[in-house]
């Protein structure tokens, strides 16, 4: 999240820690340990968690939440810690029904947390004061292949479209890159 937003928030509350789910979701027991790091015996009403949540999610069939969100309640809960007591920024719309769904109503009024779900700026690279930001003109009508890009580690539903594109040999149709790896 870009240091702007992190300082307005620090205007108002005081954050416990940061936490970045991509850093976490695929071991919830690292986000287990610095929640016993840093888990106090009494929360003052201005402190938060402030979580980092700024990636696609993997859903299972006729399912309403993600196991990204599911595994954030059951970590919380298994802490003791109130999910009331989080701040999530996400660029998932609607993202709080999903807590709706696994927290109990007569917890809804403070054992909910807090969700951004709107302000895409809050995020490092998507902010106008990044630096490094270059608006490149691109001609569309030298656009030869559609394009798809898997950045970062593997995942399990990168992993799974990468694989579904290969066992169907779509990559003269479709430039790939998976993890830095170009395929076409």
């Amino acid at each position: 999240m870009n240091k702007n937003f992190i300082n307005t928030l620090r205007e108002y509350i005081n954050i416990v820690d940061i936490l970045n789910v991509y850093q976490v979701d695929q071991d919830f027991d690292l986000l287990k340990d610095k929640l016993i790091q840093t888990k106090k015996e009494v929360y003052a009403p201005k402190d938060f968690y402030v979580i980092k949540h700024y990636d696609p999610q993997y859903y299972l069939p006729h399912c309403k939440y993600s196991l990204t969100t599911f595994n954030l309640v059951q970590t919380f809960q298994e802490i003791d810690i109130s999910l009331g007591q989080a701040i999530i920024v996400t660029n998932n719309p609607g993202y709080l029904d999903e807590f709706k769904l696994l927290i109990p109503d007569r917890l809804h009024q403070y054992g909910l947390p807090i969700v951004f779900d709107d302000c895409i700026s809050a995020f490092y690279n998507n902010h106008l004061d990044t630096p490094t930001w270059n608006n490149i003109g691109i001609n569309s009508d030298k656009i030869e292949k559609h394009a798809l890009t898997m950045m970062g580690s593997g995942r399990v539903h990168r992993n799974a479209l990468y694989n579904h594109i290969k066992k169907h040999n779509y990559f003269d149709m479709i430039a790939t890159a998976n993890q830095g790896n170009n395929e076409s």
